[in-house]
């Protein structure tokens, strides 16, 4: 006899293959925040920087930050996917 009781968001994101896909993303993502980072951190020591390209490699690189904070928010469960992601730039 089927179960009566309401299946929770974890029976549901048992997929290992998503969880690989997801895992796969933020790897990605991650390499490409910090490569921006240093690419950034270099423009500014050289001091010979244009203003706008700076400015959108900022923006950027805090569009990768929200892409990484979704990607492990979907890997965790619960209350903690709600929780803000700290992380070092």
């Amino acid at each position: 006899m089927p179960s009566t009781e309401p299946t929770s968001g974890l029976a549901s994101r048992q997929d290992p293959f998503a969880d690989t896909q997801i895992k796969s993303r933020l790897s990605a993502l991650s390499i490409e925040h910090d490569d921006l980072d240093a690419v950034i951190n270099a423009l500014l020591e050289k001091g010979a920087c244009d203003d706008l390209l700076l400015t959108r490699l900022k923006k950027r690189k805090l569009h990768l930050k929200d892409e990484i904070s979704h990607a492990i928010a979907s890997l965790t469960s619960g209350t903690q996917a709600c929780q803000p992601v700290a992380q070092a730039s």
